[in-house]
């Protein structure tokens, strides 16, 4: 009776070792899967930052343009208003 107690002891000890090393493995992976996951949502936050700072670029730019879109038009209303009073003058 001593050697089959012995040998229940050990057939339970070996799933529990196994069960202990499926256990351990599972946690690694998934710390390993976290790790990953947390270095690509610090990548996507970091290219969303970037992208958002290039919108504001964008929009700084567009606004530039249309000053200089406005002050064409002024050059313009200038240079007619120049011409018309060199026709008046009669150059």
């Amino acid at each position: 009776m001593g050697q089959t107690h012995t040998a229940r002891k050990s057939s339970i000890l070996i799933p529990h070792l196994v069960v202990c090393q499926l256990h351990q493995q599972t946690q690694t992976a998934t710390q390993v899967q976290h790790d990953r996951a947390g270095n690509a949502i610090e990548m996507a936050d970091a290219e969303i930052a970037r992208f958002h700072e290039i919108l504001r670029q964008i929009d700084e730019l567009s606004t530039e343009f249309d000053k200089v879109r406005r002050i064409g038009e002024i050059v313009k209303q200038f240079r007619a208003r120049v011409e018309h009073l060199d026709r008046r003058v009669g150059r």
